[in-house]
This record gives structure tokens, sequence and C-alpha cells, in this order.
């Protein structure tokens, strides 16, 4: 006999043991589907990440379309950096693809990226040569988006088409900061009754994501 055996500890052990299988057996019996589901929830694998590159393939398609979502959003703050980039560049020098650019950004679907966009445009007309705005941005198709975005409601609805009120703003600040423009001959911008800056925000305005 050991000293634990003589203590009385290895019989307290064994009868805490039987216990807990009787307690456990008397679960399983009044609470069939609970024993189950914790085996079940071990099992599972662990939860990945929305922006996880694995769910790109995943066959669900909630799943694929929210890491594909998720991977665009992931995106924005360096989109945003690189239309301040393309700002500075301007749209008449050697790089192509500033024009495409640009308009790609006032289609993105992040409201921090549009605006950025927009003020790419705004930006570009401060180059050296205000008068000519040699170098701007301020090209034909990049005009009639920003007329689309700052002025014109959607047909259907009848809302703005551009839904964030900042970016709207910088749209039509980009737009009087180009200048008249005859390839938009009949769809020149209002005059505002205010001068505003678009950097300015209305209460309640969406926030760059």
């Amino acid at each position: 006999m050991t000293l634990l055996d003589f203590l009385g500890v290895n019989q307290v052990a064994a009868g805490l043991g039987r216990g807990v299988a009787c307690i456990g057996g008397c679960v399983q019996q009044l609470f069939p589907f609970f024993g189950p589901s914790i085996t079940e929830m071990a099992n599972q694998p662990p939860l990945r990440a929305v922006n996880d590159p694995e769910n790109l393939k995943s066959s669900n398609p909630a799943v694929k379309a929210a890491a594909a979502a998720a991977a665009e959003e992931d995106q924005a703050p360096q989109k945003i950096a690189a239309l301040k980039y393309l700002a500075r560049l301007g749209c008449a020098g050697c790089y192509p693809g500033v024009e495409e650019a640009i308009l790609a950004g006032l289609e993105d679907c992040n409201e921090g990226v549009r605006f950025a966009a927009a003020m790419s445009v705004f930006d570009s007309t401060r180059r050296p040569c205000h008068s000519c705005r040699n170098g701007s941005c301020c090209t034909p198709k990049l005009r009639k988006k920003l007329m689309q975005m700052g002025y014109l409601p959607d047909d259907q609805t009848g809302c703005p088409r551009e839904p964030s009120p900042r970016v709207r703003r910088a749209a039509r600040q980009a737009l009087l900061a180009c200048g008249p423009d005859d390839c938009l001959e009949g769809e020149s911008p209002p005059e505002p009754r205010t001068e505003e800056s678009p950097e300015a925000e209305t209460e309640g305005s969406a926030q760059p994501s």
C-alpha cells in the first residue's frame, strides 16, 4: 500500500472520475444533442479572416464575394496614395494611363478613393501654368464624369448619381478649377451661390474608408 492509498487520495480521485463519467452519461441521455454538438464544434476548422486569399477559392458564393470585396477595400489606402501622386504628374506628361487611372478612381466603389480622384483633378490645375492649364487633368472624359458626379441626378431615382456630399463638392470644384470647355458646350455647370472648398464637409457626410 502506498502513502496515497493510505491517505485515500487515489480512492477519492477514482470516485471523482466515476462521478464525472456518470454526470456525462446523464447529460448525454437527457440532452442527446448536446454532446455531439460540442464534438462537432471542436472538430470545426478555425475561422479565416474575410480577406484571406484562400476564401477567393471557396465554392461558397458569399464567402468568395466577401473576400473579393474585402480585398478591394484593403487596397483603398494604396489607391488614394497613387492618385495623389498622379495629380503631381498631371495628364500631359510622358507617362501614359494617368487619365484612365483617375477615371477608374472616380468610378471606384470606395468613397475615399472617389474623393481622392476628384481632388487629383482639382490639384492638377494648380500646376505652374495656371492660365493655360498646361499639364492639368481637365480632359473631356474627366470633365464629363465630374459633371455627372457633381450635378446630374440619376435618371431612374432622381437622387444624385454620387451619394457622397463631399465627393460631389470636390467634383464641382474640380470643374470650376478647370474652367470652361468647348467640348462640354450646353453642359456648363452652374455657378455656385457661395464659394465652397472641396475639403469642407457637411455635417453627417461620409468619411473615407
